[in-house]
């Protein structure tokens, strides 16, 4: 019997192709890991997400506007940038869950800097 081993590359490689496997790009060794880069502040360090978009520029969240979303708390710098964040979650949240994109792509974990952002193809 032939046993097909699969590498660190093409585990990623599948992961990235399915959006259950996603979460676990932030960090491919330990599916336990946070699905959402998290400090004290909350959610992408206290950063409104909807702001990106909103203002095109990173805005201090406020703990007047909070929710709980995929095991974090997120903030908010106006209740209508809740609603919207709310009412499609998906669509502002940074990706790979606002771990840095660079350090994900090597298979690999790091904070970030919520001055160096882009949105691109309408994700953050």
């Amino acid at each position: 019997m032939k046993t097909k081993m699969l590498t660190r590359r093409s585990l990623i490689g599948l992961m990235a192709a399915t959006p259950v496997g996603l979460p676990f790009l932030a960090d491919p060794a330990a599916a336990a890991s946070l699905e959402v880069f998290l400090t004290n502040a909350g959610a992408i360090r206290g950063i409104d997400p909807v702001a990106y978009w909103t203002t095109g520029a990173p805005v201090a969240g406020s703990d007047d506007h909070m929710l709980m979303w995929r095991g974090a708390t997120w903030k908010f710098a106006s209740a209508d940038n809740m609603a919207m964040f709310e009412a499609n979650p998906e669509a502002y949240a940074p990706q790979y869950g606002g771990y840095c994109a660079y350090a994900v792509s090597k298979g690999d974990t790091a904070t970030t800097d919520p001055e160096a952002w882009t949105i691109y193809e309408e994700k953050l």
